[in-house]
């Protein structure tokens, strides 16, 4: 009897399809163009803009997915003021008007995580840029959630 029960588990186990979610600390980019650590700052485990102004900000991520598919991203973060920024995926525009919000200030208390769509990422490595022309939000992490 446990063995038919055992088969029937691993019969019944066999279809069900299990979600892969990735998180990637913000601060764990490959590139970036005036990013830098907020901890310092006292703004917590986030990236904020190096020298505030109209200065072109980004910050590039790889990481690696099981499956590929559709997978929902989404972008932890805090903004006092709305500073929108641009997500493209493998090399592909997604958004223009990411993280665009004002969560009401600056600091971990402040920070939201916001659902910005679904994404398409192929099995194996994929890339994420955001970017913005000028400061960015504070950025905590990027999280994808998939099939």
């Amino acid at each position: 009897m446990k063995l038919i029960a055992s088969f029937l588990f691993a019969v019944l186990s066999a279809g069900i399809a299990h979600a892969e979610t990735v998180v990637v600390r913000a601060q764990d980019y490959v590139s970036n163009q005036n990013v830098e650590s907020g901890g310092p700052y006292g703004y917590g485990d986030c990236i904020v803009t190096r020298r505030p102004g109209n200065i072109p900000t980004s910050a590039e991520y790889r990481f690696n997915v099981k499956d590929g598919g559709q997978y929902q991203l989404m972008i932890s973060y805090a903004a006092s003021d709305p500073r929108p920024v641009s997500i493209t995926v493998n090399g592909q525009n997604i958004s223009s008007n990411a993280a665009a919000a004002s969560t009401g200030g600056w600091f971990e208390g402040n920070r939201i995580d916001s659902n910005e769509g679904i994404i398409s990422l192929k099995p194996g490595e994929n890339r994420i840029l955001i970017s913005r022309s000028s400061d960015f939000p504070h950025i905590h992490s990027l999280t994808v959630k998939g099939p």
